[in-house]
C-alpha cells in the first residue's frame, strides 16, 4: 500500500506523529482548540494574509504572487506578510483549488463567494479583524453593472473586514493577445500584481494616494498598463524609499532564517536514517524548507544590497 502522506507516521513513537502534519491538519492534535497557533506579529507592524489560489497557471502563479507579496513586505515597513498557498501547507488543499470550484463564466466569479471561501481557508488561523486579507487568484472577477472589469475587489462584510480579493485575469497580457514568450508574459504579470498589492495595502495602512504616475500609491488606476509606470516611492511618497527593512526586520528575517536551516538539518538527518523508507512528507518538507530559506536569503540580499 502507497504511503499517505496526509496522515501521521505512527511508526515513530519516540517523536509526536503531528509534528509532519500540514498546519490546517493540526486541529485534530489533543489541545489544538481548532486553530493554529503563530507568532503575534512584532509591535507596531500590521498583519497581512496573503491568499494565493490558482485557477488556470497553477504553480506559476504561486510563485510569481509569491515574490510579490515579499516585495511589498519589504517595501510596506508596517507590514508583515504570511502567505498561504496551495504549498505551504497553512490551508486545506480542497479548498484552495479555485479552478475546480469557481465557474469562470463570461461574466466571471462572484467576488463575494469568492471571499466567503477566503473566509474558509482563514478560518482556523490566528486572523484578527485589522488584519489585511489579500487573495491573488486569476479567475475573472464578475463586474458590477457600468463597470467594464475588475482589478480588484474590496468585499465588505461585518465579521470578516478588510478583505481583498485580487485577479490577474485583466492584469495577463494574453487576456489582450498581446504578443510576447512566456517569460515574458509572467514578468509582466508579476510586475503589475507587485505594483497593485502596494497600492491595495499601503492605503489599508494609511498612507494617503498620490498622483504622480510611477509612485506605488497612484490613484485613480484607471487602465491595466497604469500599473507599468507605478515601479517605486516618488514625489510626495520618497520618503518611504529607505524605509525598505528595519533593524527588527532584519532581525527578526535572520532568526526566521536560522530556524529552516534547523528544520532542513532534522529532516535531512531523518532521511539519512530512513533511506528508501522516507515517507513523502518528509521529502515535500525538505523541498519546501529549502525553498523558505532561498527566499529569505534573496530578501536579504536584496533589501541590504548584496552586503
Amino acid at each position: 500500500m502507497p504511503e499517505n502522506p496526509t496522515f501521521p507516521d505512527l511508526s515513530l513513537p519516540e517523536s509526536d506523529p503531528f509534528d509532519n502534519m500540514p498546519p490546517w491538519a493540526q486541529m485534530a492534535k489533543p489541545g489544538a482548540g481548532g486553530r493554529v497557533s503563530l507568532a503575534e506579529p512584532p509591535a507596531g507592524q500590521r498583519r497581512a494574509w496573503i491568499v494565493i489560489a490558482p485557477a488556470r497557471m497553477g504553480m506559476a502563479l504561486v510563485g510569481l504572487a509569491d515574490r510579490a507579496a515579499h516585495q511589498a513586505e519589504m517595501m510596506l515597513r508596517d507590514l508583515e506578510v504570511q502567505v498561504v498557498s496551495p504549498d505551504s501547507k497553512l490551508a486545506s488543499p480542497g479548498l484552495m483549488d479555485f479552478g475546480a470550484d469557481f465557474a469562470d463564466a463570461d461574466q466571471g466569479a462572484d467576488p463575494r463567494e469568492v471571499g466567503r471561501r477566503v473566509r474558509d481557508i482563514l478560518g482556523h488561523l490566528p486572523v484578527t479583524a485589522d488584519d489585511i486579507k489579500l487573495t491573488v487568484t486569476d479567475l475573472k472577477m464578475a463586474a458590477p453593472a457600468g463597470v467594464p472589469f475588475l482589478l480588484w475587489h474590496a468585499v465588505e462584510e461585518p465579521e470578516f473586514p478588510n478583505n481583498v480579493i485580487v485577479s490577474t485575469h485583466y492584469m495577463d497580457p494574453a487576456t489582450w493577445g498581446d504578443p510576447m514568450s512566456e517569460e515574458a508574459r509572467r514578468a509582466a504579470i508579476e510586475q503589475r500584481l507587485t505594483a497593485a498589492m502596494i497600492n491595495i495595502m499601503g492605503v489599508m495602512l494609511g498612507y494617503q494616494p498620490c498622483h504622480d504616475p510611477e509612485c506605488y500609491l497612484y490613484r485613480p488606476i484607471e487602465r491595466v498598463r497604469r500599473l507599468d509606470y507605478m515601479r517605486g516611492f516618488v514625489g510626495v511618497h520618497a520618503d518611504l524609499l529607505n524605509t525598505r527593512l528595519s533593524p527588527e526586520q532584519e532581525q527578526r528575517l535572520r532568526e526566521e532564517l536560522e530556524a529552516h536551516k534547523a528544520v532542513l538539518n532534522t529532516l535531512e538527518l531523518q532521511r539519512t536514517r530512513m533511506g528508501d523508507y522516507t515517507p513523502p512528507y518528509i521529502l515535500l518538507s525538505i523541498e519546501e524548507t529549502k525553498k523558505q530559506i532561498r527566499r529569505i536569503e534573496r530578501q536579504l540580499d536584496e533589501a541590504l544590497g548584496g552586503e
